[in-house]
C-alpha cells in the first residue's frame, strides 16, 4: 500500500511544490471591509399597501427584525415609476434629469436613435450586480420566486466573500401587473417567510440591512389606455414616436398644439411641455399651471382653474422649495413630491416634446401584460417604504421622508458595492474509493486561485493526472459555472482537455458536476456536498468515492 502511495506522489513532486508555493503567496479570499451591507429590493410595494399589511400583522418577520431599527414610510421614488428608471440612478444618486433612461423605450437624442425594450432590458440586466442578475428570471412567472428565497439562504456564506449583497425580489412587481393585489401580496408574504427562514440561521449582528421598494403599484383600473395606438390615432403624421410618458413630435415647436389635442381626445390628467429655459407649462382638463426652476428650487403657479394636486390645502402659496422641502410639505397628499418629479423628467435631454400624465384610475397600458401599473404621480405609484437596521444606519432610524434616489449618496454614502474578493478560496480534497478499488486508486484534488474568478487545478490519482485552468463564467447566489481547459494524463498518455464545473449551493447543502472532454471521450462526474457551518470543510460523495475538502 505504501509503495502505491509513493508511486502516486513522486512523479508529481515538482507540481505540488509549485502549487503550494503559489498558494502561500496569495492574498486573503475574504471581503476587505469591516462594514458589511445586505440590501433587499422588494419590487412595487407602495407605502399604503405596506402599512396596511404591516399594521395587520401579516409581515411578522419584517416587523420583528426592523423593530430594532427604523422604517421611513415617506420614501419617494422618481417618476415615471419603474425599475428601469430608478435602479440605474440609485448608486450615482441621479434625478430623472441626469440619466438617459426614461422607460423601457425612449429616444436617445444624442445618438438620434430609438431605444427598444429589448436593448433597454439588456441595459438593466447588465447594470445589476453580477451575482444578482438571474433574480430577474425568478419573477417570470412570479411563482419562481422560491428561487430567490433559496438564494437568500446563501447570504451567510456569501458574506465571507463580499461586503455588499443585493437581493432583488422582482416577483412582487410581475405578480401585481398580471394578477392584481392578491397575487402581489402572495409574493410579499413569501418574501417575509424567506426572511424569517434566513434569520433563523444567520448571525446578523453587526451587519447593516436595508430593505426598500423601488416604486408602488396602483390597482384602481377604470380606464386601461393602450398608449401607442391611441396617441398614433390622435396625432397622426405629427407623431414621431411615443412611449409613455414621452410623446415625440416631428416638429417639436408644435408641442403646445399637440398637448391641447392629446388632452381633448384622451382621458388624461396633464400634458406638460417646455415653455422656456427654466419653465414648464402644464394643461389639464380644467385649466393650466406653470412650474419654474431656480437654483435647484421649484415653484408651482396655477394659471387657470383649480389645483389638481390640492397643494393649496397644505398651505402652499407659490414659493420656491427644494425637492426635499416639497416632499416634507406634500408627503400626506395624494401626489407627494410631484412638482420636482415632473420638472426633472421634462428636463431630461431624452424627454418627449410633450409629457403625458395619467393618474389612477387611468392606467397606461405600456406592455400587454400590464393590466395594473405604476406610472402615475400618486402615492400608490411612488411613495415607498425604506427600512434600516445596523450599526452604520442608526442615524436614519427616525427619518420620516427620503427621496429614494439619494439613499446611497446622501444617507448611506460608503457602501462598498464594488469590492470583490482578491481571490477565490483555495481548497484541497482527499477522496477514497467506495467501489472496492484499493486506496491507491483514490484521488488528491487541489484548486488554488491567483485572483478573483480564476483558479488553477490539479487532480491526481494512481492512474492519471489532470492539470487545468478555469474561469468563473456565470455566478448567481445559487450556482457558479466554471469553464476551463488543460491537460489530462491517462495510462501514461497526455492529451488536451476541456474542464468545466457547475457548483450549486443552498445553505449547507450543495451539488457539483465536473464535465471533462479528453482522449476523445466525455467524462461526467456528479457529486453531493454537505458543508460545515463555517463553510471551510465539506464532505463530498460521488458514485465512486467519498472525500473531504478543506477551504481557506
Amino acid at each position: 500500500m505504501f509503495e502505491g502511495v509513493k508511486n502516486f506522489v513522486k512523479p508529481n513532486r515538482l507540481l505540488w511544490f509549485a502549487i503550494l508555493l503559489a498558494v502561500g503567496m496569495t492574498a486573503s479570499a475574504g471581503g476587505s471591509s469591516s462594514e458589511q451591507y445586505v440590501i433587499f429590493h422588494v419590487d412595487a410595494i407602495s407605502t399604503p399597501l405596506f402599512e396596511q399589511e404591516y399594521k395587520a400583522g401579516r409581515l411578522p418577520n419584517i416587523e420583528a427584525f426592523f423593530a430594532d431599527g427604523g422604517i421611513v414610510h415617506g420614501g419617494l421614488s422618481l417618476w415615471p415609476g419603474g425599475t428601469e428608471v430608478i435602479y440605474p440612478r440609485l448608486k450615482p444618486g441621479y434625478s430623472s434629469a441626469e440619466h438617459p433612461s426614461l422607460g423601457w423605450q425612449y429616444l436617445d437624442r444624442e445618438e438620434d436613435r430609438w431605444i427598444e425594450s429589448t436593448e433597454q432590458a439588456g441595459n438593466v440586466f447588465f447594470g445589476l450586480p453580477r451575482r444578482s442578475r438571474f433574480m430577474t428570471i425568478h419573477a417570470h412567472p412570479p411563482a419562481l420566486d422560491f428561487l430567490t428565497s433559496m438564494s437568500m439562504q446563501n447570504i451567510p456564506y456569501l458574506l465571507q466573500y463580499y461586503d455588499a449583497l443585493e437581493i432583488l425580489w422582482f416577483a412582487t412587481d410581475h405578480a401585481g401587473h398580471v394578477s392584481g393585489v392578491e397575487g402581489q401580496l402572495a409574493s410579499l408574504y413569501r418574501f417575509d417567510r424567506a426572511l424569517g427562514a434566513l434569520l433563523d440561521h444567520w448571525d446578523y449582528e453587526g451587519v447593516n440591512v436595508i430593505l426598500y421598494s423601488d416604486h408602488g403599484m396602483s390597482y384602481e383600473n377604470d380606464y386601461l389606455i393602450p398608449i401607442k395606438s391611441t396617441v398614433e390615432s390622435v396625432l397622426g403624421d405629427d407623431l414621431f414616436n411615443v412611449y409613455y410618458p414621452n410623446v415625440y413630435l416631428h416638429e417639436p415647436e408644435r408641442a403646445p398644439e399637440a398637448a391641447e389635442t392629446l388632452l381633448s381626445e384622451i382621458e388624461m390628467d396633464w400634458a406638460f411641455y417646455r415653455k422656456g429655459e427654466n419653465e414648464l407649462e402644464g394643461i389639464h382638463p380644467e385649466g393650466a399651471a406653470v412650474i419654474r426652476e431656480r437654483d435647484g428650487r421649484f415653484s408651482y403657479e396655477i394659471l387657470e382653474g383649480p389645483d389638481p394636486f390640492g397643494y393649496d390645502a397644505v398651505g402652499y402659496e407659490g414659493e420656491y422649495l427644494d425637492h426635499r422641502e416639497w416632499l416634507v410639505l406634500t408627503e400626506d397628499t395624494i401626489y407627494p413630491g410631484a412638482i420636482p418629479n415632473i420638472y426633472w423628467t421634462v428636463d431630461n435631454p431624452n424627454a418627449g416634446d410633450v409629457i403625458m400624465v395619467m393618474n389612477p384610475p387611468r392606467i397606461p397600458q405600456s406592455m400587454p401584460t400590464n393590466i395594473y401599473n405604476h406610472k402615475g404621480l400618486s402615492k400608490t405609484d411612488l411613495l415607498v417604504p425604506i427600512a434600516f437596521r445596523g450599526p452604520q444606519l442608526t442615524h436614519l432610524y427616525d427619518k420620516e421622508t427620503m427621496w429614494l434616489h439619494e439613499i446611497y449618496t446622501e444617507h448611506v454614502p460608503d457602501i462598498p458595492f464594488d469590492t470583490t474578493p482578491e481571490r477565490e478560496k483555495h481548497h484541497v480534497q482527499i477522496s477514497a474509493p467506495v467501489d472496492g478499488r484499493p486506496l491507491t486508486e483514490g484521488s488528491l484534488d487541489m484548486r488554488f486561485s491567483p485572483e478573483y474568478r480564476v483558479r488553477l487545478g490539479s487532480s491526481l490519482t494512481g492512474s492519471g493526472t489532470r492539470l487545468f485552468a478555469q474561469y468563473d463564467a456565470v455566478s448567481t447566489f445559487l450556482f457558479r459555472v466554471w469553464l476551463g481547459a488543460g491537460f489530462t494524463r491517462r495510462d501514461g498518455v497526455w492529451a488536451t482537455a476541456a474542464h468545466s464545473d457547475i457548483e450549486w449551493q443552498w445553505g449547507q447543502w450543495g451539488a457539483g458536476l465536473h464535465i471533462e472532454r479528453s482522449h476523445e471521450e466525455w467524462n461526467v462526474e456528479p457529486k453531493l456536498v454537505y458543508h460545515s457551518e463555517d463553510y471551510n470543510w465539506s464532505v463530498e460523495i460521488s458514485d465512486l468515492s467519498v472525500g473531504v475538502r478543506w477551504r481557506w
